[in-house]
């Protein structure tokens, strides 16, 4: 049975651990296919490479993919490093990933090649394989060592004119890429990493409605700031699909602006009804609902909207104040 072992003759699979590892390739024999990455990876993450660096040979011979096994020759394992592509060639490697072009992707990491650019404020291709969802091309890159954790300077565009410092889990979780957030929080991405606005992978998926996006983060740990308006925000604009998903993701019910305007307050002020229901709903068992019910109706009427004020103590079934009952005297008699 073969080893395989470093030029410098560091062995690295031994007879016995080869013969192992070759009986745990049972499937990949069965089914025919190539040993070679399967190998490649096993070395790798023994050394705590890429496997790419990683290349075969088996006497003076260099090994590929295509190449006939002998699993009773010694091999021996060439570390490759890694070249720092150019400016011009990035670019190329950046256009491929976002066009999904993963032949010409794979040619670049296989020279081997840094999977990041050298400028830390410049989008890398994991950001763009993430933003575009394109699953084999995030494992790839993550496979030949790409930054998971990579703050991107801001080079990201979404929409028209918004420019977002983010991560690629922060792009994947805002762009609802439910298979490409698995994927990196299982290689490890940090799941509480704030974007330049001090916005977390959680808070773009609550604030655009990722329902099944929200769970999982949650399950990694992130973590809602109790001082984030954003459910404020959704609730004025009268997002119901993001309320009731920053609701999911622990949002304040409490939180308020300046002016005193909470999130069910600024939705019952704008007249967006759906929104309120959903708060309502959030509310219910609280001991003090019908207290903060009330201060919500009071901040409507003071902004002029006393038919929205009158409505949602309707909804509630609050009780018309005395003082609102007085206003409503008043007004008549004029």
């Amino acid at each position: 049975m073969a080893s395989v072992s470093l030029p410098s003759g560091k062995q690295l699979l031994s007879q016995g651990e080869f013969a192992k590892w070759w009986e745990e390739q049972r499937e990949l024999r069965e089914k025919g296919l190539c040993f070679f990455d399967a190998l490649r990876k096993h070395l790798a993450q023994l050394m705590g490479l890429s496997f790419r660096q990683l290349g075969l040979a088996g006497g003076t011979a260099t090994l590929g993919p295509d190449s006939p096994w002998d699993n009773s020759r010694p091999l021996a394992a060439v570390v490759r490093q890694q070249m720092q592509l150019s400016q011009a060639d990035y670019a190329e490697l950046l256009g491929a990933a976002d066009v999904g072009h993963e032949e010409k992707v794979l040619e670049f990491l296989d020279m081997p090649c840094q999977p990041d650019p050298d400028d830390l404020f410049t989008t890398s291709a994991l950001h763009v394989a993430a933003g575009r969802g394109n699953l084999q091309l995030v494992r790839s890159l993550l496979e030949a060592g790409a930054d998971k954790d990579r703050d991107d300077g801001g080079q990201y565009f979404f929409g028209d004119n918004l420019r977002l410092s983010m991560t690629p889990l922060g792009i994947a979780a805002l762009r609802g890429q439910e298979q490409v957030v698995e994927c990196l929080l299982g290689a490890g991405a940090d799941a509480k990493k704030e974007d330049d606005h001090g916005k977390t992978p959680l808070t773009h998926a609550a604030w655009n409605a990722r329902m099944t996006i929200v769970p999982m983060l949650l399950a990694a740990g992130a973590e809602f700031d109790h001082n984030n308006t954003d459910l404020i925000g959704a609730a004025s604009y009268g997002r119901t699909a993001s309320v009731r998903c920053l609701l999911m993701a622990k949002a304040d019910l409490d939180v308020a602006r300046p002016d005193g305007g909470t999130a069910l307050a600024c939705s019952a002020g704008e007249g967006h009804w759906d929104a309120v229901h959903v708060l309502l709903a959030a509310m219910s068992g609280q001991e003090d609902a019908e207290t903060k019910i009330r201060a919500a109706a009071a901040f409507v009427e003071s902004i002029d909207k006393p038919a929205h004020a009158r409505r949602l103590r309707l909804l509630r079934g609050a009780k018309v104040t005395v003082r609102a009952k007085l206003r409503k005297l008043w007004l008549k008699s004029r």
